[in-house]
């Protein structure tokens, strides 16, 4: 069966491993979150289920022996299975008023609809995080004053940049708010940016490390919106 349309800014294949993304994508859309609105943090476009994460490996590997019996005929095939959840380490959300209330929120059906207080598919860390920084930056009319995109970029060991996304420039407070903020929540790196503006916080990259199975060991710098691999544990 042929799939779904491809809803903005995130996939559409029912899958444990995706690109999930949800910020506006033009400055102001819909930031009020007025259209129809649910909290229960499920989208149409996404199928996250993993309590049958082995059932859907068996299946996707019964279905590639079977297109590919005869071409890996006498091959030994080796499996790595994901984390069913907490397997990404790199997260975008809009930040939309729900009632009045600031939310993270995912797009569904061309705008942010949907509230989500946290994302299992993420890193457990970046979901430990996204309700102090949200409480942070929602008591701060120098950090919530036009905000509409909230960026989580983290590695295996614990490093941590966040990106505040804005749709106007950004208040004259802003870097000494930030700089509170950051210090309240040891974060690692912080940066504000708007258009024509970037203020960045200590950093704007962070360093991802994988072992090698030769011993050595290889680090990344990923900068901040450029692209790297979200689920570092299966690199």
């Amino acid at each position: 069966a042929r799939p779904p349309p491809r809803p903005p800014h995130g996939p559409h294949r029912r899958s444990t491993n995706r690109h999930l993304a949800a910020t506006p994508s033009k400055p102001g859309m819909a930031m009020a979150a007025t259209a129809p609105i649910r909290c229960d943090g499920k989208v149409t476009w996404m199928a996250f289920e993993p309590e049958s994460y082995e059932h859907q490996l068996q299946e996707k590997t019964s279905a590639m022996r079977s297109l590919f019996g005869a071409v890996l005929a006498g091959v030994e095939v080796q499996i790595f299975p994901s984390m069913p959840a907490h397997f990404r380490q790199r997260a975008r959300f809009a930040m939309c008023r729900f009632d009045g209330v600031l939310k993270f929120a995912l797009f569904d059906k061309d705008a942010p609809r949907v509230a989500v207080d946290r994302f299992p598919v993420a890193s457990r860390e970046i979901n430990e995080l996204m309700p102090r920084l949200l409480a942070a930056v929602a008591s701060s009319e120098a950090l919530s004053t036009g905000l509409e995109a909230c960026h989580f970029l983290g590695t295996q060991t614990g490093d941590m940049l966040v990106s505040l996304i804005y749709g106007e420039p950004m208040h004259s407070d802003w870097r000494a708010a930030a700089e509170a903020m950051r210090a309240e929540l040891s974060l690692p790196a912080l940066l504000g940016r708007a258009k024509g503006t970037r203020v960045v916080l200590d950093r704007d990259s962070v360093d991802e490390t994988y072992a090698l199975h030769d011993g050595r060991r290889l680090t990344y710098r990923q900068g901040e919106g450029s692209f790297s691999n979200p689920s570092a544990a299966m690199c």
